[in-house]
């Protein structure tokens, strides 16, 4: 089977202790039909010197001023000459060398493909997995991981990403083609991408804020009434199940009430 061009693009801005590893993760892969761009937001630290050292590998770069992460996004959409598209950006890795050549050894129909994904925390390791079935539901309490996504190039050429958000338009994107525009979504049953959670995804408040409003723009209020009650009963359970993994006295008293509990059920099977 002839293989399918897939673009990678890694979007970059004063990342000299990250940006190498990035570059070898992509130009390592076993696949071969490949097409690197790199976007570069005009870096002072040295970050173009490392780009230098692997210009005849790469098949776009540029290092000029952006307005934001999505602006330098879009300018590698604009560029990108491939079937699929897969965005890692400095800092993030892909998990192996065989990586796309999994993805890629059966012919893939599907216009998003999200993989698992490694969140490798400063305290604290964790897989993220895709969900198996995708729905408002899914995309309302979360999003999708772009480092472990290859998304069809004429999608992304089609809507591209709105340069207004700074943080989560990435998520306006998901919103817009797998629930507004229905295009058809598959989970990849294995570990994709490789990401330490460092991004601008993890101002939390400011994230917040750009979901709302996204939300409001996009969905009638009648719709998103209903998925706000759902949304803060997830928020709570995922807040009992934070206590109760960070906090031992709780551990503590939680297998007291369980003892107490099974106790009181032995005592009344005894009679």
């Amino acid at each position: 089977m002839e293989e399918v061009k897939i673009s990678v693009i890694t979007v970059c801005y004063n990342a000299v202790d990250t940006l190498e590893k990035t570059i070898q993760s992509v130009l390592e892969q076993t696949y071969h039909n490949i097409e690197y761009i790199i976007i570069d937001g005009g870096s002072t630290d040295g970050t173009v010197e490392i780009i230098h050292r692997y210009v005849d590998y790469l098949a776009y770069w540029v290092s000029e001023p952006d307005r934001g992460i999505y602006d330098a996004m879009n300018k590698g959409i604009e560029r990108a000459t491939g079937e699929w598209v897969n965005f890692m950006n400095a800092g993030d890795y892909f998990y192996n060398y065989d990586v796309i050549s999994n993805v890629f050894k059966v012919l893939q129909k599907a216009d998003v493909m999200t993989g698992i994904s490694f969140m490798d925390y400063p305290k604290k390791k964790r897989l993220w997995f895709p969900p198996q079935e995708l729905s408002f539901l899914n995309l309302y309490n979360g999003t999708l991981s772009h480092q472990a996504s290859f998304i069809r190039s004429s999608l992304l050429k089609k809507i591209g990403y709105d340069e207004k958000y700074k943080i989560v338009s990435d998520w306006k994107f998901y919103l817009q083609v797998l629930i507004l525009s229905d295009a058809s979504y598959i989970p990849l049953n294995l570990i994709v991408s490789r990401h330490d959670n460092a991004g601008v995804s993890s101002n939390i408040e400011e994230r917040e804020k750009e979901r709302e409003n996204i939300l409001n723009n996009l969905f009638p209020a009648r719709i998103l009434n209903d998925y706000k009650s759902f949304s803060k009963q997830g928020l709570i359970k995922k807040t009992i199940i934070y206590l109760f993994n960070h906090c031992n006295w709780l551990k503590r008293c939680a297998m007291v009430v369980l003892f107490a509990q099974d106790k009181r059920k032995l005592s009344r099977l005894a009679k």
